[in-house]
């Protein structure tokens, strides 16, 4: 059965529109000087990191296949930068530190305050991009997210006790870092 006709409509509306923001995105980005190896990373990263968001959106769950494709790609740009070392314990380490918080918290309260999806993601992310790069990403994120939830919560009328998905912003984030990292205008500014 083909992939695109049996996902529930909520699904295929996310996906229509996390497709024309990363399109857009690589749109406007290209005429920036973004490397054409970095072009190609992220076209292939792409199509995973949207399922994955629009997953997250749906289910509230982010795919592990989707995080193990995230965690090939840092792994290649990575050992390609000659950053594996310092990145694979940086990401190591990030992924025990936001564990055990979100284990403890868990234990706490009785409930998610970030995904273990999240985590794996996060911690895949500070692969890629390094610990400098990983702060900026996850300030974008954070900000977006906050952002997005503000104004969703003025312009709707339904409760404001819903748990937020936070896999997008992380997805669509480490999109641009890794893109505005890559180019170098931008590196010249400690990306």
């Amino acid at each position: 059965m083909p992939f695109w006709p049996d996902r529930p409509l909520e699904q295929r509306r996310a996906l229509m529109a996390l497709t024309a923001l990363y399109v857009a995105s690589l749109g406007f980005l290209l005429p920036l000087g973004l490397p054409l190896d970095m072009l190609v990373v992220l076209c292939i990263i792409s199509p995973v990191l949207i399922i994955a968001s629009s997953s997250d959106l749906v289910t509230r769950r982010l795919p592990d296949w989707c995080t193990a494709v995230v965690v090939l790609l840092a792994a290649f740009v990575a050992f390609s930068a000659g950053t594996i070392i310092l990145n694979g314990i940086f990401a190591a380490a990030v992924l025990a530190l936001l564990w055990a918080t979100s284990e403890l918290y868990f234990r706490k309260y009785g409930h998610e305050a970030l995904g273990l999806g999240d985590v794996k993601l996060m911690a895949a992310s500070a692969l890629w991009l390094g610990p400098v790069s990983f702060a900026y990403m996850v300030f974008l994120a954070a900000s977006a997210g906050i952002i997005a939830t503000l104004l969703g919560r003025i312009t709707s009328r339904e409760s404001t006790n819903r748990e937020v998905p936070f896999g997008p912003y992380l997805a669509y984030a480490l999109f641009l870092t890794a893109a505005l990292s890559a180019m170098p205008d931008i590196q010249d500014l400690a990306l």
